[in-house]
């Protein structure tokens, strides 16, 4: 989709896929994460890759990245991502997965504190 709207788009794989190769080009992951503005994340976990993006690879990012995490949450070091976005190494993140979720799904939170909201008249 990116590359349709004009975007140059790079992708990193252990396994070079020639069909792919109209739509984006290989790099490898050093030049991805140093190169990126968007670095989207589409990969299955692995015991090879867990804690893949961590404050090594955040440090090396543009500072306005975006991260985006739709695979799965423990190829992010939680801890790094929050110093990174608190010191703006990087510039935000979207996540679909989180490390650790199995811990947090189907529970209640009832008690938000921070979460509240304020109206302005």
């Amino acid at each position: 989709m990116y590359h349709v709207l004009g975007a140059r788009v790079i992708g990193y794989d252990p396994v070079y896929n020639a069909s792919l190769e109209p739509f984006l080009d290989f790099v490898f992951f050093e030049t991805l994460i140093k190169e990126s503005d968007i670095v989207q994340v589409q990969i299955p976990l692995t015991p090879e890759n867990k804690g893949m993006f961590s404050a090594n690879e955040f440090a090396k990012m543009k500072d306005d990245a975006i991260l985006v995490n739709q695979s799965r949450g423990e190829l992010v070091d939680t801890a790094a991502l929050i110093v990174a976005l608190k010191y703006h190494e990087i510039g935000g993140a979207a996540l679909d997965v989180l490390e650790g979720e199995e811990k947090i799904f189907g529970r209640k939170f009832e008690d938000v504190g921070s979460c509240r909201t304020s109206t302005r008249s």
